[in-house]
């Protein structure tokens, strides 16, 4: 049993938690558990995510299979392919970060004789913190997961999503999420007791003198609640899984063998289409082929041929044609050519009409723990500064302010305390500007030229006129020639024995996850 707070009861009396009390400390610890990040990160001490941050914890997978390919479907039957996909589950596993509203809980003791109240040490915190995580874990306190296809209620909602999708043929997959609880109804609240530190009232601060004893204010309640559970849950490695540890056991696995009472917190279930020998009828063929031979034969046939009986010259012509064609040549063109130039010039500005917006400023204080110091302001706004009074320059962000005559001795409405007098200057501030200019030249070209050439020339010929005549006749020869056939076998019909997909499913394997609870 962990060493009992000290709470305020009435008056100036405190006195030690009961046991059920610890039921509100350790609600407060969960809270912090759900909202320590505004919103879920699976970077928080004792999270659970899909991804490993840093050498987190592997606390078991799911596994997803299904039927896929050309034989995926009810019915189908033949050479069955079975997808798999697996989704590690990670606990975060990390160091103990202690935050800055943390406060020490008190407890009392006696020694020799005199009883004494003495501040928790890191054992005692972390000691606080297992007796705070046995009650979070075993009654569902915010901060806990559970796994499933919906939310266990309202007070629960997706911390992460899809762990594990059943995918079914029929389309009608399920996802599995981990949900997080985030609300519960509150215990009855106590006031935790604590040492006194700090220069000014109310004597809040985590160091400083002892001032007596102070009630802790809400934020350092919560901070101090969960910095205790963080001791606890920081001891979490694959070798020591105390409370507060989560596993994931598929039903071939079983329940946790590890040390402690570990309690189930949800299940996921891969499912596939059932499998069964079934008889079935296939209509098969080999395909037609084509084949193509050549063949020579001798044959008579009987029909109209054609022959040139008679040729001459029936006139003449000339023709004139045009031809166009690509031709380079080398000459000489005038034109006008851009040219862009880029470069760096610096720009001064003066300021010359010194005003409350523009000005160079020296000014004395009447602090020597302040200083003196040199102050440019430009539009209203501070520029530049330097805390040597002398400075003629000051170098901000590649501007170079240079301090120029002196313009006047002023007393400056709203001036802020501890100063004395200011000396305003005339300054100039000159910065490195980069400009482009384009110049346009007009110049003298050489170069070729690549265009088209047309060039005219003249033909004379005959057109010589051929006369034909048609007989008819019977002609005894050989065919030379190609021939091609096309066969195409009849389709056979066979009954075969085999496995095919059914419409029933079947539970391959089921994934709990479990805590582990005390």
């Amino acid at each position: 049993m962990s060493r009992l707070p000290l709470k305020y009861k009435s008056g100036s009396d405190v006195q030690e938690i009961t046991t059920a009390e610890h039921n509100y400390l350790a609600y407060l610890a969960g809270l912090e558990l759900e909202t320590v990040s505004g919103t879920y990160s699976e970077a928080v001490l004792g999270s659970l995510g899909k991804t490993n941050q840093s050498n987190d914890l592997n606390v078991g997978s799911f596994t997803n299979t299904e039927y896929t390919g050309s034989n995926g479907d009810v019915g189908d039957h033949g050479t069955l392919s079975i997808t798999t996909t697996t989704t590690p589950i990670y606990q975060q596993d990390a160091s103990v970060s202690i935050h800055s509203n943390f406060r020490n809980p008190l407890y009392q003791k006696q020694t020799s004789g005199q009883q004494e109240i003495q501040e928790f040490n890191d054992t005692d915190q972390k000691d606080l913190g297992e007796t705070l995580a046995g009650i979070i874990y075993t009654n569902d306190y915010p901060g806990t997961f559970k796994l499933g296809s919906s939310a266990p209620s309202s007070d629960y909602s997706v911390a992460v999503a899809n762990v594990m999708t059943d995918t079914r043929t029929t389309g009608a997959d399920v996802v599995y999420n981990i949900y997080q609880r985030h609300t519960m109804t509150a215990p009855t609240e106590i006031d935790l007791m604590a040492v006194a530190r700090g220069s000014s009232s109310p004597f809040n601060a985590s160091t400083g003198d002892y001032k007596g004893l102070i009630i802790m204010a809400d934020s350092h309640r919560s901070k101090t609640a969960k910095g205790c559970l963080d001791r606890h849950l920081a001891s979490i490695t694959s070798t020591n899984l105390p409370i507060g540890s989560y596993l994931i056991r598929s039903s071939s696995q079983g329940a946790p063998t590890q040390t402690g009472t570990w309690v189930a917190k949800g299940t996921a279930t891969d499912t596939r289409n059932e499998i069964e020998a079934e008889n079935y009828t296939n209509t098969f063929q080999d395909g037609a082929f084509t084949k193509t031979i050549n063949s020579n034969f001798s044959g008579n046939y009987t029909g109209y041929y054609s022959r040139v009986t008679r040729t001459a010259n029936v006139s003449t012509y000339s023709q004139s044609t045009n031809t166009s064609f690509p031709s380079n040549f080398s000459g000489n063109y005038t034109g006008t050519y851009t040219t862009n130039y880029t470069g760096t010039s610096s720009v001064t500005t003066n300021y010359t009409n010194i005003s409350s917006a523009n000005r160079w400023e020296r000014v004395s204080t009447s602090t020597p723990a302040v200083g003196d110091g040199v102050e440019v302001y430009v539009g209203g706004s501070l520029v530049a500064s330097s805390i040597n009074a002398n400075d003629t320059t000051i170098t901000v962000g590649g501007t170079v302010y240079a301090r120029g005559d002196l313009d006047s001795i002023v007393s400056v409405v709203g001036t802020p305390p501890n100063r004395t007098t200011t000396t305003w200057y005339e300054f100039s501030a000159t910065a490195d500007e980069t400009t482009t200019s384009t110049v346009s030249s007009t110049g003298t070209y050489t170069g070729f030229y690549s265009g088209t050439k047309t060039s005219t020339f003249e033909s004379v010929g005959y057109i010589q006129n051929q006369f034909t005549s048609n007989f008819a006749g019977t002609y005894t020869g050989f065919y030379g020639g190609t021939k091609t056939t096309t066969s195409t076998p009849a389709a056979s019909t066979g009954t075969f024995v085999g496995d095919t997909i059914q419409n029933t499913t079947e539970n391959i394997e089921t994934y709990t996850l479990y805590v582990r609870t005390a």
